[in-house]
């Protein structure tokens, strides 16, 4: 529900807007009733808040003060209840409101609180059973559940979901950089929903870990900005990184894009990489090195070629395993290395000697650098 649908709701009828400039396209998720001086303790985000002005009837003037305040507060519109204790409402509370860009509707006195908010309760509960329908109907197509296009269109059109199918999706998993628990990522994901609903070629879901969304190809680098200035405009946890999964074969069917989505996420848990979007080219070989299983194997791998420098640094405090890899992934170029690493070159000479050394390996030989790069990635995922 919109701001401005509010107006169409047969509790509301009559109604009018005071204020200028109405953004009639902000979401209400709720509705209060305003009537102690404290109010901004239990007001909620996204609420409509009804008042007749009762707290404030001796000292109208401070009720214009509080406006700024109910705003901060999230308040999605203020109902002002006219000849009760007011006979209409004065202008520089209207003013107050439109510097802060709180609407106002103007009630009229037949309007009963209880009908306004049993029709609102109604109408977002009525939402929310759909929005867990549609809900259900984006996880069993990112997971790959419907077994063919006949079967897609008449589910998506059993829960009112617009799907273009012969467009091509791409799903792309989010993290927000903080951790949060899963009712956080759920509170997080309708909150996106409500701000990006009436955009098109746009499918927001989430799981127990993500927020997910699912975008058409021809439209994705727009909506993926979209996405990111939207969260940057209603979370206060900081940036986002996308995960990029390969576009869909089928329209009905999203399960390996979404699946190299989430290998993508994983891979970056252990590798950083520095960037907002993330997509499957990015990570390189770190793809391979994901479908590598913890095993044993994996593990004497690693212990092979790196147990002895790991022994070593821990036995005697030293970081000649990170003197190593910057040496490899500086293409072996010891003085390369020396600047990297800001240490004099006959400093990264001696140490590459005692390297040499304490593994007993030509770590000039390029087999050998493949395998030692090879382990030291590996450890960075598993160990």
């Amino acid at each position: 529900m919109t701001v401005g649908d509010l107006l169409k709701l047969n509790s509301l009828k009559g109604c009018r807007f005071v204020t200028d400039n109405v953004d009639e396209q902000v979401q209400v998720t709720g509705v209060n009733v305003m009537e102690v001086p404290d109010i901004f303790n239990w007001v909620n985000e996204g609420e409509l808040l009804l008042t007749v002005g009762y707290s404030y009837r001796h000292r109208p003037e401070e009720f214009a003060d509080i406006l700024p305040r109910l705003k901060e507060k999230g308040v999605a519109v203020l109902g002002f209840k006219i000849h009760r204790f007011f006979e209409e409402i004065p202008d520089y509370i209207i003013d107050s409101a439109e510097k802060c860009g709180l609407p106002i509707i103007e009630i009229s006195e037949d309007v009963v609180f209880s009908n306004v908010t049993r029709e609102i309760i109604g109408d977002l509960l009525q939402g929310q059973v759909e929005k867990k329908y549609q809900d259900q109907f984006f996880l069993n197509w990112i997971t790959g559940k419907f077994n063919n296009l006949s079967e897609f269109t008449r589910k998506a059109k059993d829960v009112d979901v617009d799907v273009d199918v012969d467009e091509k999706y791409i799903v792309l998993t989010m993290n927000m950089r903080l951790e949060m628990d899963s009712e956080q990522i759920r509170s997080l994901a309708y909150r996106i929903h409500r701000f990006l609903e009436n955009e098109s070629s746009l499918y927001i879901t989430f799981d127990d870990e993500n927020i997910i969304f699912v975008v058409a190809k021809s439209k994705c680098d727009p909506l993926i900005n979209k996405i990111k200035e939207t969260v940057m405009m209603i979370s206060r946890r900081g940036g986002c990184t996308l995960y990029k999964g390969r576009e869909s074969v089928y329209a009905y069917s999203l399960e390996e894009s979404y699946k190299t989505a989430l290998n993508i996420e994983k891979i970056c848990k252990s590798y950083k990489f520095d960037k907002e979007v993330i997509e499957y080219k990015d990570v390189g070989i770190y793809a391979l090195f994901s479908l590598i299983p913890q095993n044993k194997q994996s593990e004497d791998f690693v212990k092979m070629y790196l147990g002895s420098i790991l022994q070593y640094d821990k036995e005697h405090e030293t970081d000649m395993l990170y003197t190593l890899r910057m040496y490899l992934e500086n293409n072996a170029n010891a003085k390369l290395t020396s600047e990297k690493m800001f240490m004099h070159y006959n400093t990264i000479g001696y140490r590459l000697d005692r390297i040499k050394q304490i593994l007993n390996m030509d770590i000039s030989d390029p087999e050998v650098q493949l395998c030692l790069l090879s382990a030291i990635k590996i450890h960075d995922m598993f160990l």
